[in-house]
């Protein structure tokens, strides 16, 4: 059990290393530790969303699914540019891991993964931008997107699931417009 609760803590890929370089090296850091995040949370929301399909907390995690879906287009480039790529053993582990630990403690899962966002955010807030223009611009949009789960996840963790998949349904739609 406490493996599996390490695992879960993992999820985040809380990245206090991320802030520990400088300009651009923080960058592509960050963008590393989110190529892996954004892996994991593809393999997760999908098993989740198919598990409580058809319950409000199936909807949020429906919602989660396509915002993965609409970032991946997004960070493809970037990550292409850098030479990156997220996944890997260990991600995929760590996906078994966080499933296995959801389905069996759905309610201790949401507040530890909102607690673990939550700290990802600030770690990625914490980056100084790049030099590159386009680097820095998509920082920004990394910040963004993330922040909007933190919150998402927040409301989530508390039972609000229809408000949970709203702000993260609102995010894609806003960015489609």
């Amino acid at each position: 059990m406490k493996r599996i609760l390490t695992l879960c803590a993992l999820l985040g890929l809380a990245g206090g290393a991320l802030a520990a370089k400088g300009g651009d090296a923080a960058f592509r850091a960050a963008l590393a530790h989110e190529l892996d995040n954004r892996a994991l949370a593809g393999q997760v929301v999908g098993a989740l969303a198919e598990h409580h399909r058809g319950t409000p907390q199936g909807r949020f995690w429906a919602a989660y699914v396509a915002l993965e879906r609409y970032n991946a287009p997004r960070y493809a480039p970037v990550a292409a540019r850098h030479g990156l790529a997220g996944g890997g053993l260990l991600v995929d582990l760590k996906a078994w891991g966080s499933i296995l630990f959801a389905r069996l403690f759905p309610e201790r899962f949401l507040a530890m993964l909102a607690g673990a966002t939550g700290k990802y955010l600030a770690d990625m807030r914490a980056v100084a931008a790049p030099a590159d223009g386009g680097d820095a611009a998509f920082l920004a949009y990394m910040i963004e997107q993330e922040s909007v789960q933190a919150s998402a996840l927040a409301q989530a963790a508390a039972q609000r699931y229809e408000a949970a998949a709203g702000e993260l349904e609102d995010f894609v739609r806003r960015g489609r417009q």
